[in-house]
């Protein structure tokens, strides 16, 4: 039972790989096409070209670990959980949506505890989850033409044992009607979503311990997710 349940979720994960990996190999054409464009130039900048391919080079990498994990998992079951600095986490997600939001005129505002303990978890995939719920906000101030185009990412300690990350944004909201079905499997409410990004980032956090839900909130979309503190630094608090 437990190696069909391992295939049932490896299999959810597999089809949630599409939607994960285009955000690294979007990445990867544009930069690849901003280096052609360089080279095109009468004088092409070394600089920025070596810019552009190290971009190439870690966005690559970032596709392989994602791969590599799915991988991982189907052998074993399980993911890699380390204990890792949180705001890290939280500066690395942010900075591969930076680029999309930019592009779209959205600000990224963090709001961030200073000296937050480490966490337990897979490091992908807690980025992941992050760069999933930034992108959706992104694409929901996008598609609602607003004119406010602001999300607010906010981590605090609850308690002892968890870290609590907010990812707030200035758009639409959820639908009364959308809201209940939220975390189902291919719901969705974008035009051409496939509707299992926070399906499978909700398996995630539950998987390490963790939650990820939507609060009500008076305006736009505001979700928190929770991620065990590592056990050394519980001790410590304790």
């Amino acid at each position: 039972m437990a190696y069909f349940s391992r295939l049932s979720t490896a299999g959810e994960m597999a089809s949630a790989l599409a939607h994960e990996m285009n955000q690294p190999l979007t990445a990867i054409v544009a930069y690849a096409r901003g280096c052609l464009r360089l080279l095109r130039a009468p004088t092409p900048e070394p600089n920025m070209l070596r810019e552009g391919i190290d971009r190439i080079v870690e966005q690559g990498e970032r596709a392989g670990e994602i791969i590599n994990r799915l991988r991982e998992f189907m052998r074993s079951g399980e993911s890699q959980q380390t204990t890792v600095d949180v705001l890290e986490v939280i500066e690395a997600a942010a900075a591969l949506a930076q680029v999309e939001a930019t592009q779209n005129g959205v600000a990224i505002t963090m709001r961030l505890e200073e000296n937050l303990p480490s966490i337990l978890v897979d490091r992908i995939q807690i980025e992941q989850v992050l760069l999933n719920l930034l992108r959706n906000a992104t694409e929901a101030l996008v598609a609602a033409n607003c004119e406010r185009r602001e999300i607010i990412v906010e981590a605090r300690r609850t308690g002892e044992d968890a870290i609590e990350i907010i990812v707030a944004d200035s758009g639409p909201g959820i639908a009364a009607d959308i809201e209940p079905r939220l975390f189902h499997p291919f719901v969705t409410t974008k035009d051409h979503g496939m509707g299992l990004g926070l399906s499978i980032s909700r398996s995630i956090m539950e998987a390490h311990g963790g939650s990820l839900r939507l609060i009500p909130h008076t305006s736009g979309a505001l979700f928190a997710l929770t991620a065990p503190i590592s056990d050394s630094e519980v001790r410590e608090y304790g």
